[in-house]
């Protein structure tokens, strides 16, 4: 049975999902950060409808048309789940109605959809400041007995993210 996301934007269109469009139909498999990438970007292209990308060298940065949501992809070997998260970026993408970045993990189908609102709030309750020599946050996705979560972020449950990407198309998306 098809589920019925409402678009926001304000338009007031509705489209229909299937499960299996949500589990990776639309994903296939590659082998390297940037086709990963580029599966996921074409997906989240798929799910926004008319997107953006705001900087033409940022192309893991997409945004709707109408300015209400902005996504941010990024990429972590499996075996490594690193990543380097802007602060200048946060700020930038906060400015959106609705934010997120999506943490792929190893491939396009293991993908943390993390809302930037509730990241920076998690960042500044565990008194996370970004680096001085570059102005980011260093995160380490680790997999504990609970789930997932970031290594710098005491106590944030992260397996709520996971492959969550109806996120991105709902109408109030304040995390978890």
């Amino acid at each position: 049975m098809p589920l019925t996301v409402l678009f926001s934007g304000g338009h007031g269109r509705t489209r229909q999902w299937s499960a299996s469009l949500l589990k990776g139909a639309y994903m296939s498999r590659s082998s390297s950060a940037d086709s990963e990438k580029d599966i996921t970007r074409r997906f989240v292209r798929r799910l926004l409808g008319e997107v953006r990308q705001p900087v033409a060298y940022r192309p893991d940065w997409l945004i709707t048309t109408d300015g209400a949501a902005s996504v941010f992809i990024t990429y972590a070997h499996d075996d490594g789940l690193f990543y380097d998260v802007s602060d200048s970026d946060l700020t930038e993408w906060s400015r959106y109605q609705r934010a997120f970045v999506v943490f792929l993990m190893g491939c396009h189908s293991n993908g943390l959809v993390v809302p930037v609102s509730e990241l920076r709030l998690r960042l500044a309750s565990a008194d996370r400041i970004p680096s001085a020599k570059y102005g980011d946050f260093k995160l380490h996705v680790v997999r504990t007995n609970s789930g997932l979560a970031f290594r710098e972020i005491e106590g944030w449950e992260l397996s709520g993210f996971l492959n969550n990407y109806f996120s991105l198309v709902a109408e109030n998306t304040t995390g978890h």
